[in-house]
């Protein structure tokens, strides 16, 4: 882990990058069109101001800027056998404008549609040729943010390469073939595994992840749990909750969007003075294109989000509670217990603060670095004493307790889980997380 560690360190340095912000004015091929940011192509993304419409009070008049970027991307993992019996990943590391640290661990290929098509006139996508093959591993198409972007699917596919084939070549060092147990180590560390590789990680076959000759999980728990049945029926019971509610939009002009203000630099909430969306000038030396200007969405770095855990006859499971995030429509999709950004619920606040409960790991991570500055969401998964539970009939209402094998294939199957119950699947595959709950067995 340390070799993995020292490489990133390095790619920081080496990457040279440099952010500040600028004005609109000094934002090269983006403009104000139609009360919304384009890029002068008409590719990329957008950003504009929507209002919503809903027969359910919660989601009704809401206004705030989303992205609007309709094109998939590709999030894709290289795998091999390695010499050792254990499977290989192929990583990057990806140095984005708004990444904490700017450089983290992300997949082989993490490229949106206008990059690998090289809308930006710089270099092509390395190992996307790759991609088609008759080895895939798994291929789902998963939702970004809901509560940010509209409608947006990314393409989270592993593929498996012959492990005689030679790939990387020395003048490379933005690549690297970690071992599964090294990278399940690196997935407890904050920063260091970007989202988008986590969500690869949680889609497909977690046995992947396995040491050879040893089961995924230690702990007896958790051995359970993953060898349960998939709860397939409770899955489709639980998601038609709230199927009612419907939630509409329409776009507003970012300059006359209610409750914000709009100025040259970019946009704020009124009542706070909170710049959330601005301009930015970017360098760095390890991208297709060395240089360029962006709008991003800034953090407030506030977002928490919790997975709840319990002991049900020596298995752990997962209480999983339905979202409907703006940018889903009517869809809706698995997410964490507590999830500051779409809700903030009193009983699952008192649960987390009794005396029994026990936080059994915890992690910061950054949302995607090229459509978020310095957005940062706590992750953790608790466990929660059964009595409690007992004494909280909202948990029946609003979701469902789920063992490990349904959460894989919930984080498998196309658009019924969020982005942050990914994030905090592949937290659970950790070592740190297999060990701590190993302290629990006894």
């Amino acid at each position: 882990m340390n070799d993995m560690l020292n490489w990133l360190t390095q790619a920081r340095v080496e990457s040279e990058l440099s952010v500040a912000k600028i004005s609109l004015s000094e934002c090269l091929h983006w403009q104000l069109k139609e009360g919304a940011l384009v890029h002068q192509t008409g590719h990329f993304f957008q950003i504009r101001g929507l209002r919503t419409c809903s027969n359910d009070e919660p989601y009704h008049g809401l206004t705030q800027p989303m992205i609007d970027q309709p094109e998939v991307g590709t999030l894709a993992f290289l795998i091999r056998d390695s010499n050792t019996g254990e499977i290989e990943w192929l990583l990057q590391a990806k140095t984005e404008p708004g990444t904490i640290n700017g450089t983290q661990v992300a997949p082989t290929i993490q490229a949106t549609f206008s990059n690998y098509q090289c809308v930006h006139g710089g270099k092509a996508t390395r190992f996307f040729d790759l991609l088609e093959t008759d080895s895939i591993v798994s291929d789902s198409a998963q939702s970004e943010q809901g509560t940010c972007f509209i409608w947006k699917f990314n393409r989270n596919k592993v593929v498996a390469i012959d492990s005689e084939q030679e790939l990387i070549e020395p003048s490379e060092p933005l690549y690297k073939w970690v071992s599964s147990s090294e990278l399940r180590r690196c997935l407890s560390l904050d920063f260091v595994i970007n989202t988008d590789a986590r969500s690869v990680i949680a889609t497909t076959e977690w046995a992947l992840l396995c040491e050879p000759n040893s089961s995924l999980f230690k702990a007896q728990l958790l051995q359970k749990s993953f060898a349960g049945h998939v709860q397939q029926w409770r899955m489709k019971l639980v998601l038609e909750y709230r199927s009612h509610v419907q939630i509409r939009w329409e776009f507003d002009e970012l300059t006359e969007l209610r409750g914000w203000q709009w100025d040259e630099f970019g946009l704020s909430l009124a009542t706070k003075q909170q710049l959330k969306i601005g301009f930015f000038d970017v360098s760095l030396s390890d991208r297709e294109v060395s240089k360029w200007q962006q709008p991003l969405l800034i953090g407030d770095s506030n977002e928490e989000c919790v997975l709840l855990m319990r002991t049900n006859n020596g298995v752990a499971e997962f209480w999983l509670r339905v979202v409907k995030e703006i940018g889903f429509g009517g869809r809706n999709e698995f997410g964490p217990s507590l999830q500051t950004a779409e809700n903030d619920c009193v009983e699952i606040r008192k649960l987390l603060n009794c005396d029994e409960a026990i936080e059994l790991i915890k992690l910061e991570q950054s949302d995607e670095g090229s459509r978020f500055y310095n957005s940062i969401v706590k992750y953790s998964v608790v466990c929660v004493p059964n009595a409690e539970i007992e004494n909280r009939p909202y948990l029946g209402v609003y979701g469902d307790w789920f063992n490990l094998r349904t959460l894989q294939e919930i984080c498998g199957t196309t658009a019924i889980s969020n982005n942050e119950l990914r994030s905090l699947a592949s937290l659970l595959l950790s070592t740190e997380f297999d060990k701590n709950v190993s302290k629990l067995d006894c």
